[in-house]
């Protein structure tokens, strides 16, 4: 069986901790808050991205969501 790495959640938590994370877990006032949601909001699209296209060794749709999957769109 192929478990993969991560799995895409929503969980609020998880999102706080990737800002964190993001920010150095330093302040970075508004604009930076800003600038770093708007990077992982990129990064998230784009492993989503990777999952549908079924090109990506790190993700894979949730077993659920595989019929969304596109994997000959190259």
């Amino acid at each position: 069986m192929n478990i993969p790495v991560h799995f895409f959640t929503n969980d609020a938590e998880s999102i706080n901790n990737k800002l964190k994370a993001k920010k150095g877990r330093k302040p970075f006032g508004f604009i930076g808050t800003i600038e770093a949601v708007k990077s992982i909001a990129k990064e998230e699209e784009e492993e989503f991205a990777q999952a549908i296209g079924g090109i990506s060794q790190k993700y894979e749709l949730h077993p659920e969501f595989v019929k969304f999957a596109v994997t000959n769109f190259i």
